[in-house]
């Protein structure tokens, strides 16, 4: 039966080297939302910034707006792969479970909550474990806290996460605790794709400049630098 985003499979018959020739195709998937992210990302730092000079919002506002085109081409191929991925039958559980969590992490870019719970849930299902699961986990929990306790106590009990670890400090920096921020930063991103630190690497960056002004630096002092 084909599996899609949207479906799930009704069979169970998987072949190893399915899964060991696919490999390759789901670590561009998640490479290209992670760049799509990247775009999301460099938007909202562009709508929360009120210092930021007119005519380099502007050039920042038109490299956005290429980067989303892009992006619309690659969130079509994203999908495309993943229904391809999922079209075929499998019995693994981990490996259905990351393909299901790249799916909800898709519709989260999308801004379609509803149906990333849903792919979320079917993830789960196979593998709640899996790191990309609990990371989608995160993403969809509204409360900086509740994400916060979640990233911190998954990481406790497997320090190797570190897809969790860039995260956790994505939200400390959120929270402008820029030091526990730069200390998480720096102790996962150099274990990570590259495009992990096009995602988080300007966050890195300005939380190494306001821990060298003593820490917790509040917002507005820190827009200064």
């Amino acid at each position: 039966a084909f599996a899609s985003c949207s479906t799930v499979p009704r069979s169970d018959v998987y072949s190893s080297s399915v899964k060991e020739d696919n490999g390759a195709r789901i670590e561009n998937i998640e490479r290209s939302l992670v760049l799509q992210r990247k775009t999301v990302l460099q938007g909202k730092t562009i709508l929360q910034s009120k210092t930021i000079l007119q005519s380099k919002t502007i050039l920042q506002s038109k490299t956005i707006l290429q980067g989303k085109m892009n992006d619309a081409a690659e969130n079509a191929f994203v999908k495309k792969e993943l229904d391809e991925l999922l079209s075929v039958p499998s019995s693994d559980s981990s490996y259905l479970a990351r393909l299901y969590a790249l799916c909800a992490d898709r519709y989260l870019l999308d801004r379609d909550k509803a149906a990333a719970r849903k792919m979320l849930k079917t993830a789960q299902s196979r593998n709640a474990e899996d790191e990309y699961v609990m990371l989608v986990s995160s993403r969809l929990m509204e409360k900086s806290n509740e994400k916060r306790d979640f990233l911190e106590n998954a990481i406790k009990h497997n320090p190797d996460l570190y897809r969790l670890k860039a995260e956790l400090a994505s939200v400390y920096f959120s929270e402008e605790n820029y030091t526990a921020a730069l200390a998480a930063f720096d102790t996962s991103l150099d274990f990570l794709p590259q495009e992990y630190t096009e995602l988080y690497g300007e966050q890195r960056d300005q939380a190494a400049k306001f821990h060298e002004l003593g820490g917790s630096v509040h917002k507005d002092s820190a827009r200064i630098v």
